[in-house]
Parts: structure tokens; C-alpha cells; sequence
């Protein structure tokens, strides 16, 4: 799974229209050392509970990967931390990562309140990357007395990441309510309106222009957007069968010279599209899911100089998904009656061996 067989791949240079071989090398170039910039780090954890009550002991795993989701190879120090809902940490360890795998534990102070508490954990090459590259999971602490979260009333989302003047924009926005939303233009105008689906999701399409100002509210609360730029570019992805994608790119520049730019499309540090692109004109293109693994696959438009300028992950489910099955010693069981479970994990009908962890719901 993740491998590109070097037949397809060639195959897949030769099938691209370019503006020569050497734009091409030269986009490859430029990715690759994007890539040796910011080599791709991920951080995941297993923890040992769900819940935990003050003074209790966290006990976890972690695991440290490469773009390929391979085990880092090199030894690595994890500083961890456990902050309040102010922000402030409450609890903190550093920790060791050998080749890929580290174990610890924290200890909650047995005079910690109750409520939700933000796990935090990255190496030192994270902090090079802000908030967004670390590691973050929510810890719920528990007393006698129940917890109620309360959870944002609208989040929303812009395709590609940013409002460019006069680029078509689509923004997906999560409501916890069933009640209409209305995307807000200046002065409080009523742009666009929406019902949520059964999931609470709404997708506005709409034209930002520089120097506006967009929120999106209901009934119970009213979020900002960001800030629309005056110049940069954007990345959509729509599916339009079964087995095509459509790529888009859309932007805009102020230079009367802008330069050509890169567009790759990449899963664990592997290239399956290169494209070198003109900025003056939009760029559409049609992606065969039959030529990607399956993963999260990331679409990153560079500059020559290996800037990145947008950037779109998406999942694709391939054809060589893990097939998972689960059986138990007897189909039905009374409180605290002991019953085996086993798991059996297969790709292509051959049996996975290696670690995996089980989370149990009650």
C-alpha cells in the first residue's frame, strides 16, 4: 500500500503535457527540496484510558513518522504538555523517541479540576512550524460531578485555505443546529442562505473581493472569515465520477511577469502528478483514482524558489484498502462476563501482522 510501481510512474511523467523536460525536472527539483526543508514529521499517540480522574497516571505510546508514514529513524526528544482551558500548563514531561517509538506517562496533580484539558506534543524541528504541526488530542477529567462540553455553534473551512479578490471561493461550514445560516458581506447584507444537511453541513460558493469583510451566523452566534488577500492562489478538488477527480487552480498576481508555477500531487513523499503550470490562466485537470494509492494524498502548488503558495489534502480510498474483521466467543453477554475477541486485519486477503490498537466504546 503507498507504492508507486516505477513503470506507472514513468508512465505517468510521459503522459503529462509540460513545457519541456527540464520545466519538469526542474518542478521535481523544487519539490524535493521543499521536501528536505520541511522534512514531514507526524506525531500519533495511544493512550492507555478514555477518561481520567485527578492524581490518576496517563500512560500512552507514541509514535514519530515520516512523510511516508514510515518510523523516524533518528532519536528524538518529545516535549509534552497538558494545558487548561486559559491556556496554561498544568502538567509537563520530555520524553525520548527511539526509532519511531517512545513510551511515558504523566501524572495528573490530584488537585487538577475537573473539565477538558489540551494534550500537546512535538519534537523541537515542529516548533519551526507552528501550532498547526504538533500534536493535540482533548483529555477529559472526571470527578464526582458531571461534564458538559461546549462546543463551537459554526465552524467553517475555505477550500485551499484563503479569500483571494475575485477567486471563486467554497466554504464548508459545520453548524451544531438545524437553523438557517447566512453568509454576511459588509454592512451586515445577507450575501447568500442555507439550511444545513442532516450532519449540519452547508457549502457557500461565492466571489470575495479585497477589502470586504464575510462572517457567517444563525440564530445562535455569528463567525468571522479571514481575511481576503489581494493577490495568491487556490486549490479545488471536485469529483466527477467514481474514477475522476477534477483539479483546479485558480488565482490571481499583480506581476505583469509572474512566473510559472509548480503543482504537484504527492502521498508519503511519493510524486504521481507534476504539472507546471501558467499563472495568468486557470488550470484544470482530471486525476484517474486507478493511479493513486490509497492515503491521504497532498496537492501543494510551489514557486521555483520551493515556496509554498496553496495547498489541498484529500483521501483516496484506492483499490487495496485494510479489511478488518471482528468475531467474539459468543454473540451475546450479561455485566461482567468474560468473552474473547479477536481481531483479524488482512490487505488483498493476506493476513497483517504488526501493532494496532483497539478503542472500546461503552
Amino acid at each position: 500500500m503507498g507504492r508507486l510501481s516505477l513503470q506507472l510512474l514513468l508512465a505517468l511523467i510521459l503522459s503529462v503535457p509540460c513545457f519541456g523536460q527540464d520545466s519538469l525536472d526542474r518542478a521535481v527539483m523544487s519539490f524535493r527540496e521543499f521536501q528536505r526543508e520541511r522534512p514531514s514529521q507526524q506525531l500519533q499517540f495511544v493512550f492507555n484510558q478514555s477518561k481520567y480522574a485527578p492524581g490518576d497516571t496517563i500512560y500512552f505510546k507514541s509514535y514519530l513518522l515520516d512523510a511516508g508514514l514510515n518510523l523516524w529513524k533518528s532519536a528524538q526528544i518529545i516535549e509534552l504538555g497538558l494545558l487548561n482551558q486559559q491556556g496554561e500548563k498544568v502538567a509537563a514531561a520530555l520524553m525520548k523517541s527511539e526509532n519511531g517509538i517512545g513510551y511515558n506517562q504523566v501524572v495528573l496533580p490530584k488537585t487538577l479540576d475537573e473539565g477538558f484539558y489540551n494534550f500537546t506534543a512535538f519534537t523541537n524541528w515542529m516548533r519551526n512550524f507552528g501550532v498547526n504541526a504538533m500534536f493535540q488530542q482533548q483529555i477529559e477529567v472526571v470527578s464526582e460531578k458531571s461534564i458538559t462540553q461546549k462546543s463551537p455553534e459554526i465552524e467553517a473551512a475555505v477550500e485551499g485555505g484563503t479569500l483571494v479578490d475575485k477567486v471563486p471561493a467554497n466554504l464548508v461550514v459545520k453548524s451544531n443546529s438545524a437553523d438557517t445560516l447566512y453568509l454576511i458581506g459588509d454592512e451586515g447584507s445577507i450575501l447568500l442562505k442555507l439550511l444545513p444537511d442532516e450532519y449540519g453541513y452547508a457549502r457557500f460558493r461565492f466571489l470575495p473581493e479585497y477589502g470586504a469583510s464575510y462572517s457567517i451566523r444563525n440564530s445562535s452566534g455569528r463567525l468571522g472569515l479571514p481575511e481576503v488577500i489581494n493577490e495568491g492562489y487556490n486549490i479545488s478538488l471536485s469529483q466527477v465520477s467514481d474514477e475522476l477527480l477534477r483539479l483546479r487552480v485558480l488565482g490571481r498576481s499583480n506581476a505583469s511577469d509572474a512566473p510559472a508555477l509548480n503543482l504537484i500531487l504527492s502521498s508519503r513523499g511519493i510524486i504521481y502528478y507534476q504539472q507546471k503550470i501558467d499563472t495568468n490562466s486557470p488550470f484544470q485537470t482530471s486525476i484517474n483514482r486507478s493511479t493513486l494509492s490509497s492515503g491521504v494524498h497532498e496537492v501543494s502548488l510551489l514557486s521555483d524558489d520551493g515556496k509554498l503558495l496553496a495547498f489541498r489534502e484529500f483521501y483516496s480510498s484506492g483499490d487495496n484498502e485494510v479489511e478488518a474483521r471482528l468475531s467474539t466467543s459468543q454473540p451475546e453477554v450479561s455485566s461482567r462476563t468474560k468473552v474473547d475477541l479477536e481481531v483479524q486485519l488482512s490487505l488483498e486477503n493476506q493476513p497483517i501482522q504488526g501493532e494496532f490498537s483497539i478503542s472500546v466504546l461503552n
